[in-house]
């Protein structure tokens, strides 16, 4: 039977010759220029055409109970399987790439500020525990001495002990016997002296009214005080 439609066996390209061509006639195809013979097969081409009613088959389907279920299935299969396929690959990266650029920019920005203030902080408070440290050290060396100041009986103990208005015999059961007494009329001077260190007294009607000392310390200095203020 006369092929109307020849299909090119190289580029599958559909030829349409304006006569019909028996089997084993030559035709050339004007798209790759395959020079062919028109196959016996040809003639049986157009028997699939009555496969195009098969998609009629679903006609069963249509009952509402069948369409329901089965759009809804489809629909949902095809809905579901797209979206879900395509979120994750535009969502996960969405994600991803943000915490990737945060961590860059944190490196970015170093040290917090914080860090430094705590750290200068921690620093300026060491330095002054250690001022203090020291400050208290030497005060403290420095205020043993002078508690110390003195010899013997001649000391800044002693003398701390003698108040306004002691008789001459309170003030020799502190210190001893004076190293000499200058009387001057109401007025009598005591004197008690131990290497450099030195304690004063002055009695009137046997009442001490005034007291002077001069000690020495170990490290060398004088410590000097009159009076009943202060130690």
């Amino acid at each position: 039977m006369p092929s109307t439609t020849v299909t090119c066996p190289s580029c599958n390209a559909t030829l349409r010759p304006k006569t019909p061509l028996s089997a084993g006639a030559r035709i050339k195809c004007p798209k790759c220029a395959t020079v062919f013979a028109v196959p016996a097969e040809e003639e049986d081409a157009p028997a699939p055409k009555p496969a195009a009613p098969r998609p009629p088959a679903p006609r069963p389907k249509p009952a509402p109970r069948r369409e329901e279920p089965e759009d809804a299935s489809d629909a949902g299969e095809i809905l579901d399987d797209e979206p879900v396929d395509d979120e994750p690959e535009d969502d996960e990266p969405e994600d991803v790439r943000p915490a990737r650029r945060r961590k860059k920019k944190r490196k970015k920005k170093g040290v917090p500020l914080w860090v430094w203030l705590t750290s200068i902080g921690g620093g300026l408070l060491l330095l002054c525990c250690a001022g203090c440290g020291i400050g208290g050290y030497f005060f403290y060396n420095s205020v043993a001495d002078m508690v110390n100041a003195g010899s013997g009986s001649v000391n800044l103990i002693n003398y701390t002990k003698i108040q306004k208005g002691m008789s001459e015999a309170q003030v020799k059961g502190i210190l001893g016997e004076p190293l000499h007494t200058l009387d001057q009329g109401t007025t009598k001077t005591a004197t008690w002296m131990s290497g450099t260190s030195l304690i004063t007294v002055d009695f009137t009607n046997d009442q001490a009214i005034n007291r002077l000392c001069v000690l020495s310390t170990k490290s060398g200095q004088k410590f000097n005080h009159s009076g009943f203020t202060g130690p």
